[in-house]
């Protein structure tokens, strides 16, 4: 059979030719950089605009003094525990009454936002309180929020300061020092105003830059360093305080911007990127929420633990040879390979599980994997992310093809641990926020449903959360999971069951963590060459193959295993 070894490594920049050929369009990854930077340009022109006859400051660099001795190592990686909470960051714009544009608010509508906050029971904290929390696990009052304002208008002195002390809630000021004082377009707070509020705590004052260029992405590095490094310097030397928080102009950034910032000694920077705290990339890139969606962002919002979004972080143990077990639990017929090491691979289109297993290096057995569209061109395509041992990096489906997916298990897979997370659009999309979770991370991919979280089965309830439609249907089913002993399991059902009925059998199997996976007519397992279903599986884009010596102790299965049609 003549076709592309669908174990062969493609390099990235290959990958990237190929899929921009095949589609006419840009790659996702190339979608999300264009939309990102064409809303960040038109956001700094509506900005720059307002700004009137004002002209960048021309303020000379303050003098690199000598390094001194470096300060302490910050964490700047999210707990997974703070991941399970729902801690809006709310950004605003000037508060004036002279609405001009859809993101000035009016002091009347501000002061109709802290009523709001009030009577929704939430809390808000300071930017220090939710870095201890993230990185050190510091409590939190229940439904905690933060407030911050953006650019240093002169109305977040005149008209936000005196509700923010009427309400005795914190704030963050992010403040771009060439434009401390200036008066024309748009007036800013002067040095004096922003003296006062250092010293009087309520408000945190943090960077926004120099001069908040249109796109820091397109600076040199000495331009960058001095926008991030002498906005520091000059704040901290006007108010006598650390300034180590940051927030991008018009959230546009990339890795070197990240990596300039961390170096230069911030601990948190936000984004314009929507969603809460806990679905950010890292300390670097934290989420916000608009102050139109605040409606939103409060409903949703939650500062305790969350077991729906909790992550589990298994220690597996893949050195243990294959076994196969059939066995009956509870009416439901199971065939499962244990033990072994997975080792997913995504083929440049559909195979069958003998195809795959034969193209990886001591393949011995193979189930099912990740869920893909029926219908579409492009055959090797995945319902959300996927990184493949034989692609060897990311692929990220456009975030207009997520929206169902929340909450559905991303399984993660490194050398000596598996671990599964909640699904979501914010850091889950991105290779830096899976690797937060998982730095050695091999594989990736989505799961339909949990079936077994912790030793418990899920029911209805659990599984309706996700949208998976199919999940009471009458169907043969696939999984992957770890046994109580961290034994890797690949299985499959060989009657038809729905996904609860499956998750009550697997737990009173011993399971301790299961992943439905693509199931009906793509259900099968291959094992020792033969594939355990009866009828004619459906060839799938995605497989994962397990890699071990099978075990001389462990019975070959009983054939025939399953009757009629899938």
């Amino acid at each position: 059979m003549e076709r592309k070894q669908v174990h062969a490594k493609v390099p990235k920049e290959t990958y990237r030719a190929m899929t921009q050929k095949k589609n006419g369009l840009l790659t996702p990854a190339g979608f999300l950089l264009f939309a990102a930077v064409a809303f960040g340009g038109g956001f700094s022109l509506c900005y720059w605009l307002l700004q009137a006859s004002s002209q960048t400051v021309d303020v000379a660099p303050t003098p690199m003094e000598a390094p001194t001795d470096p300060e302490p190592a910050v964490t700047l990686t999210l707990r997974p525990q703070a991941r399970t909470s729902r801690i809006p960051v709310i950004m605003y714009h000037d508060i004036t009454p002279d609405k001009k544009v859809f993101f000035d608010v009016t002091p009347k509508k501000f002061r109709a936002h802290l009523e709001s906050i009030r009577a929704n029971g939430s809390t808000p904290i300071t930017l220090d309180q939710l870095e201890a929390y993230l990185t050190q696990g510091e409590p939190l009052p229940p439904k905690p929020i933060l407030l911050t304002f953006d650019d240093g208008y002169e109305g977040h002195f005149t008209e936000v300061y005196p509700l923010l002390k009427e309400f005795n809630y914190p704030a963050v000021f992010y403040v771009h020092t060439a434009f401390v004082g200036s008066t024309a377009g748009r007036p800013h707070m002067t040095w004096a105003q922003l003296q006062q509020l250092a010293s009087e705590d309520l408000v945190t004052i943090a960077s926004h830059t120099v001069n908040h260029p249109a796109d820091m992405n397109s600076l040199d590095p000495e331009q960058l360093r001095r926008e991030l490094a002498d906005a520091k310097q000059i704040l901290e030397e006007k108010l006598g305080k650390p300034v180590v928080h940051l927030a991008y102009p018009a959230g546009i950034r990339n890795e070197t911007v990240v990596a300039m910032a961390q170096e230069l000694g911030y601990h948190t920077a936000t984004t314009m990127d929507e969603g809460y705290v806990g679905t950010s990339a890292g300390l670097l890139e934290l989420n916000r929420f608009g102050q139109s969606q605040l409606a939103e962002a409060l409903a949703g919002s939650s500062g305790e633990a969350d077991p729906d979004l909790a992550i589990s972080a298994l220690t597996a143990d893949f050195t243990k040879p294959l076994s196969y077990v059939q066995v009956t639990v509870n009416k439901v017929q199971l065939s499962m390979a244990l033990g072994g090491r997975p080792y997913t691979v995504h083929g440049d289109r559909r195979y069958n599980l003998k195809d795959y297993v034969l193209e990886v290096p001591t393949g011995a057995a193979a189930v099912t994997g990740g869920f893909f569209p029926l219908r579409g061109r492009d055959t090797s395509k995945m319902i959300g992310p996927v990184l493949a041992q034989n692609e060897e990096q990311l692929l990220a489906p456009p975030l207009a093809e997520t929206g169902g997916l929340s909450g559905r298990p991303l399984v993660m897979i490194g050398a000596e641990k598996i671990v599964i997370a909640p699904f979501n659009r914010g850091y889950l999309m991105q290779e830096t926020g899976i690797r937060s979770l998982l730095p050695d991370v091999r594989d990736v991919f989505l799961g339909g449903t949990w079936l077994v979280r912790n030793g418990l089965p899920q029911g209805r309830e659990q599984m309706l959360k996700v949208n998976l439609a199919s999940y009471l249907e009458v169907r043969h089913r696939s999984f992957i999971g770890v046994y109580g002993d961290g034994r890797f399991v690949a299985g499959i059902t060989h009657n038809r069951n729905s996904a609860p009925k499956l998750a009550e059998a697997l737990a009173a199997a011993g399971i301790q963590e299961a992943v439905l996976m693509d199931s009906g007519a793509s259900t099968d397992l291959v094992y020792r060459g033969q594939s355990l279903v009866s009828y004619e599986p459906r060839p799938v884009p995605h497989a994962i193959v397990v890699q071990a010596e099978i075990n001389p102790a462990a019975p070959p299965p009983r054939l025939p295993l399953a009757q009629g049609r899938p």
